[in-house]
């Protein structure tokens, strides 16, 4: 059965290659066994309105069994939109010695050519025990698509997020804040907490400050299973 998924999500994720792990709402250098299919349901409100306004289903795959190069691809169900599938990919180079985790990826790869608009991205991390984890990095997007207030290109700027397990409240309990630089459609500050209800289950209550003008500040509801 797992060989049989495995080969189901390569034929889906490897021609070109949306959810990858995430901070709260950046792409993070976390990455999970091989072979695990990790689900996220990602629910969104509109602070001051009823109703999910946004509802996002991803599936991803870690496919990787080399210590030294991970390799994760996602695909999801982006149920507001009329062509709702996307797809992402990134490769993660672990960190080695006192060197920092390195990922270089992919998202929001629509299906169709006008949600075919790729966001690249590089980002840095580095683990510090207690203290959490910090992640830096930089995006490059499409110029027709990530635009300012000013309707110039906004496409390229920085990544940087944190994120801590509260050990001295509970090891359940994570922390989660990050930031996409830029007035495009994707930049915000984000932040969130969670709580680790199984070894393979968390739930994350989040917050989205948007910096474009006229995009509301969303409420977000993030589930995340991973199957085995």
């Amino acid at each position: 059965m797992k060989n049989k998924i495995l080969l189901i999500f390569l034929f889906l994720a490897i021609p070109i290659f949306a959810t990858t792990s995430k901070v709260v709402y950046i792409p993070n250098t976390t990455y999970y066994s091989a072979g695990n299919l990790h689900l996220d349901v990602d629910n969104y409100f509109i602070q001051g309105e009823q109703g999910i306004t946004k509802g996002e289903f991803g599936l991803m795959m870690q496919m990787s069994p080399l210590k030294a190069i991970k390799f994760e691809a996602s695909i999801d169900y982006k149920a507001d939109l009329s062509s709702p599938l996307y797809l992402s990919g990134k490769l993660i180079f672990p960190s080695y010695s006192s060197l920092p985790n390195l990922a270089i990826g992919v998202f929001n790869l629509g299906l169709t050519s006008e949600t075919l608009k790729p966001v690249y991205y590089l980002i840095f991390s580095k683990y510090f025990s207690r203290a959490g984890k910090i992640i830096i990095g930089a995006y490059l997007g499409d110029k027709y698509q990530l635009r300012d207030n000013d309707n110039e290109a906004d496409n390229k700027g920085l990544l940087a997020g944190y994120e801590v397990y509260l050990n001295p409240v509970s090891k359940n309990l994570y922390f989660g804040i990050d930031y996409f630089m830029g007035e495009n459609i994707f930049s915000a500050v984000s932040f969130g907490f969670g709580w680790k209800f199984a070894k393979n289950v968390m739930i994350k209550f989040s917050y989205h400050i948007k910096l474009k003008e006229n995009q509301k500040n969303l409420l977000g509801l993030q589930v995340n299973i991973n199957t085995w």
